[in-house]
């Protein structure tokens, strides 16, 4: 299965010491972003930007997509869209980091750990593998759902996170 479409590409090193910044006050973001720019030189933070600006219209796009999949194709009303779990650049960073971690062949088309995908861009989803992860817990795959809507079985890229980290 091939990766969605993504026009950027983020080391996780990168995006884990973004996603940290991501977060912060304006000021602080300077403060990281100079440390960056200091330890790495102008050339590579103009290549690092141009990235983290592909990553915003990728989230924009799936935030969109999202939407449009909420209110015309499920017929909701729009208040539920301000309850959906949109992607955010938060999440998107997250989703780097999972994604660096396994290969995504065997995972489903939406999995959180395939760069890219809407679950892969969103900060509940990629804060919940990561916990997931952390805890040795099992994280469900959200693509397989029984007549109640409830996952019924364990995330494959989680999987196979889980089982490269005993190897560690």
């Amino acid at each position: 299965m091939n990766q969605p479409p993504t026009d950027y590409q983020i080391s996780a090193a990168d995006a884990h010491e973004l996603a940290g910044a991501v977060l912060l006050p304006a000021d602080l973001r300077r403060q990281v972003l100079e440390k960056m720019a200091a330890q790495r030189g102008l050339a590579a933070m103009l290549d690092l930007f141009a990235q983290v600006l592909g990553m915003a219209n990728a989230v924009a796009e799936k935030c969109r997509a999202m939407v449009e999949l909420i209110l015309i194709e499920r017929g909701e009303h729009p208040h539920t869209a301000e309850q959906a779990n949109l992607p955010t650049m938060f999440g998107a960073l997250q989703g780097v980091v999972l994604a660096a971690t396994v290969d995504p062949r065997g995972t489903c088309a939406g999995c959180a750990y395939r760069l890219g995908t809407p679950a892969n861009t969103s900060p509940v989803t990629t804060s919940d593998a990561i916990y997931c992860r952390q805890e040795l817990s099992r994280f469900y795959c959200h693509a397989d759902l029984d007549d109640q809507g409830n996952p019924v079985r364990t995330c494959v890229g989680h999987a196979k996170a889980m089982k490269q980290d005993a190897t560690k």
